[in-house]
């Protein structure tokens, strides 16, 4: 919404933003709570905020934050390592995601000090083409992940589950 709302800021009082408002079927900012539920889309109704130069509306400290309840494989990894961190283990050890250069991407998550620092994981290689594919395993008290440039999310998983398991 951030995005269609900059690109709505740089439009007003052009031509063409009626005609982006149709496309992208944004109810006007002049129109009201009203007619925003006749469209179907979920709105509050005219801000109270004055614009800002750059067309962004800042919202009032304090004010309710909407938040979507998904659980991302990111999300999932950041309740992971906020339940570690206890003012000790986040200083000695942690998470490392990096890029690979065929291309891709490589997970290493820290055991020591947790319930599975002394699990095993075979190494596993899935590799279903030439950029999906994933390679996990566990050496030295630290989960290893390779894979290919759009299953980072997979080895997230990969990980929690085993994990968790």
């Amino acid at each position: 919404m951030l995005t269609i709302r900059l690109l709505t800021a740089s439009l007003q009082g052009s031509p063409t933003e009626n005609s982006f408002r149709r496309l992208a079927k944004i109810p006007s900012s002049r129109g009201s709570a009203a007619a925003c539920a006749r469209d179907s889309m979920k709105c509050a109704g005219p801000s109270n905020y004055s614009r800002r130069t750059s067309g962004v509306k800042y919202a009032k400290p304090g004010a309710h934050e909407h938040r979507l309840p998904v659980e991302t494989s990111i999300s999932l990894l950041e309740k992971w390592y906020l339940q570690r961190c206890n003012g000790d283990w986040e200083h000695s050890w942690g998470i490392k995601i990096q890029t690979l250069d065929n291309p891709g991407w490589r997970l290493k998550i820290n055991l020591n000090e947790t319930s599975a620092e002394n699990r095993v994981l075979e190494r596993t290689k899935i590799n279903r083409g030439e950029n999906d594919w994933i390679m996990y395993w566990v050496e030295k008290k630290v989960f290893h992940a390779a894979c290919g440039p759009l299953n980072l999310s997979e080895a997230i998983k990969v990980f929690i589950a085993w994990f968790e398991s």
